[in-house]
């Protein structure tokens, strides 16, 4: 028989083109191929209906999202407050198939009594009170400070509500055991991030550029940015940055910065190309927390990738990643790599360590054997 899910997402996940819907649609995609029907369910704030979802999907459902300050005045986060459409609760009661909630952001109904026969399961891919803790504290002005700060203490407290979940799909190690912790009656399961490479390809040989690429409007992209310029003078190889919605003053910074340029908003096959191509990839955040989901882009697509060490904290991938712990280990690596090639050894350690754990196909069949 064939099984059924409803998936609630924050946003529209599709073009699959930043961290949160790459996820998502990937998630989606790989339980389709599993043979489970899914029907979508879609917050919509900027991005348009999407007939790949629709040929995708069973069905697919959008939403507005209630944003603004009629959503800001309440004891709920304003990433939940402002996505509870009466219209989503309707939707779900329509069958009894589970329910896959996409982040605290749509847990709104997680707890309501109309669904308390249903099997409920919760993706989280941050957690998220302490992913807006280092967002206030790397905000620029004091509204942004104080509206990441109070988010972060509504969003520890609303966390709650996931005692309501039958299973909880953290995505890293370490946030499995935080969940487990907090919420035992729940059962907290690790499913990686979801990406749509199927294979480790990681070219053999030499690049010309090192890379830097993320979404530059998000704050903490921009502060790896501006932590990277001082620094890429004294690379050996050009500095590369890509990546989506500079701010004028970001892009200015870029193009006054030598051995520095800048890609802006270019297509996915472009992105691809220079993920591909790269010697090596420079990752760096503030925030020790989820899983990002260009590391996995760069390990699966890409050649050498050097990270700080949050930007692997509690993900398990240490082994295939050259970690530092400040910006002269950061110079001294990038200098070592540049003068070596990537090698096909280098690529099977790789695979080894990376599969089955985090491929797509492995971690569709956990949440498809708990339906």
């Amino acid at each position: 028989m064939k099984s059924h899910i409803h998936v609630v997402s924050f946003d529209v996940p599709f073009p699959a083109d930043y961290g949160g819907v790459i996820d998502v649609f990937y998630k989606i995609q790989s339980l389709v191929h599993l043979g489970v029907g899914v029907t979508l369910h879609c917050y919509q704030y900027g991005r348009a209906q999407s007939e790949e979802l629709e040929r995708l999907c069973d069905r697919v459902y959008y939403y507005p999202r209630i944003t603004g300050w009629t959503s800001a005045w309440n004891r709920e986060p304003y990433i939940v407050y402002s996505r509870r459409s009466s219209q989503l609760l309707s939707h779900l009661l329509e069958d009894e198939d589970p329910i896959l909630f996409e982040g605290l952001h749509t847990c709104h109904f997680l707890a309501h009594p109309a669904l308390a026969s249903r099997h409920r399961i919760v993706r989280m891919c941050n957690i998220e009170h302490e992913y807006y803790h280092y967002l206030s504290l790397g905000a620029s002005s004091l509204f942004h400070k104080v509206f990441f700060s109070t988010e972060s203490q509504r969003l520890k407290s609303f966390e709650k509500i996931l005692s309501s979940a039958h299973h909880i799909l953290a995505i890293t190690p370490r946030e499995r055991e935080y969940f487990a912790e907090h919420y035992p009656k729940a059962q907290s399961l690790w499913v990686s991030g979801f990406h749509g490479d199927a294979l480790v390809h990681g070219l053999s040989g030499r690049g010309e550029y090192f890379l830097f690429h993320g979404n530059l409007s998000v704050t903490e992209n921009r502060l790896a940015v501006e932590r990277l310029l001082p620094l890429a003078p004294s690379f050996p190889l050009p500095l590369v940055v890509a990546g989506r919605n500079p701010s004028s003053a970001l892009t200015q910074s870029i193009r006054n910065t030598p051995n520095v340029c800048l890609e802006a908003d270019i297509s996915g096959d472009r992105m691809e190309d220079l993920i591909t191509n790269a010697m090596a990839h420079i990752l760096l955040t503030q925030q020790p927390t989820g899983l990002k989901l260009k590391l996995l882009n760069a390990l699966y697509l890409g050649r050498y990738v050097v990270a700080n060490r949050e930007m692997v904290y509690g993900t398990g991938l240490e082994a295939v990643v050259c970690t530092v712990r400040d910006d002269a280990e950061l110079i001294t690596q990038v200098q070592r790599i540049a003068s070596r090639d990537f090698t096909d050894t280098e690529r099977e350690h790789r695979r080894t360590i990376l599969s089955p754990r985090y491929d797509d196909a492995y971690n569709a069949e956990l949440i498809r054997q708990i339906l």
